[in-house]
């Protein structure tokens, strides 16, 4: 996702790796598109000092790419690319739209890599809220591989 361009795609398959995230945010149901971007801008602001907004907006050559704003002190914000998010934002934009997003079995294996601790607190409850919302819609069936003892501590049984 930093850099789709250097990889080469080898088959028209899903793509595990993430190298085709763009395309289908591009290609996804505009309502639904915003409305799961939104979502992830509000878990982001808990997640990220001083973020505030998100946006997937191509740029002057057609080619979209998701842009941050960070507040400053100057008052007005700053904007960064994707190519200079951390990899723990990177990641977490993946996994709220997947989450988001799929109907399909999902493997979460170690999603807490690159996030920081208190994040990792809230991301139970994260993906709780996301299932949740997909009332209508059939749910995403999971299967979660944690190595850190505080995901596995936190992530509810029931409710």
């Amino acid at each position: 996702m930093r850099d789709p361009k250097s990889f080469l795609k080898t088959s028209k398959s899903e793509d595990c790796y993430g190298r085709d995230f763009f395309e289908k945010v591009q290609k996804a149901n505009k309502r639904s598109s915003t409305a799961y971007i939104k979502r992830i801008e509000q878990a982001l602001k808990i997640a990220v000092p001083n973020f505030d907004t998100l946006k997937f907006e191509p740029d002057e050559m057609g080619i979209p790419h998701f842009e941050a704003i960070f507040k400053q002190w100057r008052g007005h914000g700053v904007k960064y690319q994707e190519n200079d998010f951390s990899d723990g934002t990177l990641r977490l934009i993946g996994l709220l739209w997947a989450l988001q997003d799929g109907t399909k079995p999902l493997l979460l294996e170690e999603p807490e890599l690159s996030l920081h601790s208190s994040v990792i607190r809230q991301l139970p409850d994260v993906i709780f809220q996301l299932q949740k919302k997909k009332s209508g819609k059939s749910r995403l069936s999971l299967l979660l591989i944690a190595m850190k003892y505080l995901i596995i501590r936190v992530f509810p049984a029931k409710r």
